[in-house]
């Protein structure tokens, strides 16, 4: 009977610190790209595009880092966008030089034929996610409504 008592004691106070004090697993992917990045694997070694981390960004339901590589990083006929569009992606999605370089190391460039950064998100219907956008130049982008260089 004591050993049982015992036993009990035991797995109550694993089940509590498993479940209720332990912190939460907020999953967060890390992304690499260089101005000429391809695949999707997206890391340090083998980097992807731009637009490929933002697409991959955008729906996989974690708080997300994109670090940009040395180098210019030129809008095609569309600008780089993200796109939350089934409004599930409640987390925080930061796009930054890689660590050790300076915004003059890395550019977003429209060309003045697009814009450069489209930011469509459902953020705005929640408190919690934020974007971070740290040591990129952005450059040369052009529209004909707002936000030529970055639309959030």
């Amino acid at each position: 009977m004591y050993f049982w008592k015992r036993l009990r004691l035991v797995f109550g106070i694993a089940f509590f610190w498993f479940f209720l004090l332990a912190p939460l697993n907020a999953t967060a992917q890390v992304f690499y790209v260089s101005p000429n990045g391809s695949g999707n694997v997206c890391s340090p070694s083998t980097p992807c595009s731009f637009q490929t981390a933002l697409n991959l960004s955008s729906s996989n339901g974690q708080e997300d880092t994109i670090y940009l590589m040395a180098g210019t990083y030129v809008t095609g006929s569309n600008p780089f966008t993200y796109s939350d569009d089934n409004h599930s992606e409640n987390f925080p999605l930061s796009i930054e030089a890689q660590p050790g370089l300076s915004n003059e190391q890395v550019v977003l460039d429209g060309k003045f034929s697009t814009q450069v950064l489209h930011v469509l998100n459902s953020w705005y219907d929640h408190d919690a996610a934020d974007f971070t956008l740290q040591s990129i130049t952005i450059r040369n982008g052009r529209t004909s409504s707002q936000g030529g260089g970055l639309y959030v």
